[in-house]
């Protein structure tokens, strides 16, 4: 039986619709819960106003699952993993299945994050125990092509991604200072400090219009939320909470306009996952636990 054009264009319209709606983004988390002494932390992910949740780890303690960083195409995360003891990465598909290890060693792997075309994954790896120092590293996602960045007597974590994939941002150390926000080329070279914290700037995170770098750093008795120009200059103040405050691990929406990120104030403890303009505006926890038990923490907005 032949269709009519406007069927067919109808069917196409709704398959478009379909497909949208499958590949919209969504928020991936790593939640954490202690008993007694013993912590758990397993991967999750959620729609943007927190409903929806999907367990996608289903670790008992003493494992931990951390820092999940979504595939430009939404298919897939990585995410670091203690369940063979020491810190490796994997990578799982956004339902949970098809769970593969990405890189091997006693070397702690951490901070993975997927290139904007999906061919490599930026992480760090200890140079030697956990507590050691830490290099930058890329490697394809099917666990070939290792390769080093950064090297020397600096260490350096958190690298996160140009919109064009032809750089790189990372929290850079050396000489026992503080740690600063750095950037470099996706080749290692060309290091440029952007920022001058006096008690150092951590976990910097690239905007997707490839204008603005978010990291957190602390003020006061606190760790607030900043902003600073991916060319370097004027940092901004995002949040202002104050003593007591733990504001950490900025992630940026698809659009540039808003900023995620984990907070916790000590009392009562735990984390929850807040959304914020990048002003400081229209603050709403997103995902968070009342009693304090549970840790919402490292968002990445796919």
């Amino acid at each position: 039986m032949r269709l009519a054009p406007w069927i067919i264009a109808l069917s196409t319209c709704a398959a478009l619709a379909a497909g949208s709606a499958a590949a919209k983004p969504r928020i991936a988390f790593q939640r954490s819960t202690t008993t007694g002494t013993a912590t758990r932390a397993n991967v999750f992910t959620m729609k943007p106003d927190g409903t929806d949740v999907l367990q996608l780890t289903h670790n008992h303690a003493p494992v931990m699952n951390t820092a999940p960083d979504w595939s430009p195409d939404h298919k897939r995360l990585v995410f670091g993993s203690r369940r063979t003891g020491t810190s490796n990465l994997w990578t799982i598909k956004s339902n949970g299945n098809r769970l593969r290890r990405l890189t091997h060693g006693d070397r702690a792997d951490a901070d993975p994050a997927w290139s904007p075309d999906g061919d490599r994954i930026a992480f760090a790896r200890a140079t030697g125990g956990e507590t050691s120092r830490f290099r930058v590293l890329t490697v394809h996602p099917d666990g070939s092509g290792l390769r080093t960045l950064t090297g020397g007597s600096a260490s350096s974590r958190s690298p996160d991604w140009s919109d064009d994939g032809g750089s790189l941002v990372l929290q850079r150390t050396s000489g026992g200072d503080p740690p600063q926000v750095w950037r470099m080329r996706a080749d290692g070279s060309h290091l440029k400090r952007l920022t001058d914290m006096a008690n150092g700037a951590y976990a910097p995170a690239w905007s997707r219009d490839g204008r603005r770098v978010a990291f957190s750093a602390p003020k006061g008795l606190a760790f607030e939320i900043f902003v600073v120009p991916a060319g370097g200059g004027t940092v901004k103040q995002v949040t202002h909470d104050g003593a007591g405050t733990f504001n950490d691990a900025p992630a940026w929406s698809p659009d540039s306009d808003r900023i995620l990120f984990s907070t916790s104030h000590s009392p009562p403890g735990g984390s929850n996952i807040v959304s914020i303009t990048r002003s400081g505006k229209d603050r709403h926890v997103v995902k968070g636990d009342k009693t304090g038990r549970r840790v919402y923490d490292a968002p990445s907005w796919g």
